[in-house]
């Protein structure tokens, strides 16, 4: 059993400082609400952080904008494929990427390529 509570509510808009994306500054991830959750009496609280567009997670601004530092946050997660790396590589010590399967999948070596031509970059021995 999980407890919590909604922390913050948001209009899910941020300013990314940095330049990157194509150098949009304003981003929009739609109404956004921030949980907080606790799994067990004691144990330190998590956050989540809800989004009603969908949001690919290239900045580290979209976690500010809701209230979290995230250079203080001891794991944190995301749901992407590349797009967070830019971000997020200048206050993580290591990461862990999980390749499940599927559409979205990290290594396309899993994939099944039906009318690739030969020598097509990125598939060179494949």
């Amino acid at each position: 059993m999980v407890t919590g509570y909604v922390k913050c509510l948001h209009d899910g808009k941020y300013e990314e400082r940095a330049t990157r994306h194509g150098g949009i500054r304003w981003g929009e991830m739609g109404l956004t609400a921030l949980l907080q959750i606790q799994v067990r009496p004691g144990a330190a609280a998590s956050y989540i952080v809800l989004t009603t567009k969908r949001t690919a997670p290239v900045s580290l601004h979209q976690l500010t904008a809701v209230g979290i530092d995230p250079q203080y946050m001891k794991i944190i997660t995301v749901k992407a494929a590349i797009a967070w790396k830019a971000a997020y590589e200048p206050i993580m010590k290591s990461y862990v990427i999980a390749d499940s399967p599927g559409a979205t999948q990290v290594n396309p070596k899993r994939w099944e390529y039906k009318n690739a031509r030969k020598n097509l970059w990125g598939l060179e021995g494949w």
